[in-house]
């Protein structure tokens, strides 16, 4: 949601409930995640 719809973690957690916090350590693991090769995932 914060790259594809540019949308600030502050709006991301409003429309989520969630704590900013939350919300952006949920976007830090997602980059992770999405740095890693298929095969180390998970």
């Amino acid at each position: 949601m914060h790259d594809g719809l540019h949308l600030t973690v502050d709006r991301i957690a409003t429309l989520t409930g969630t704590e900013p916090a939350t919300v952006t350590a949920l976007l830090a693991a997602a980059r992770r995640w999405i740095g890693q090769p298929a095969r180390g995932r998970g």
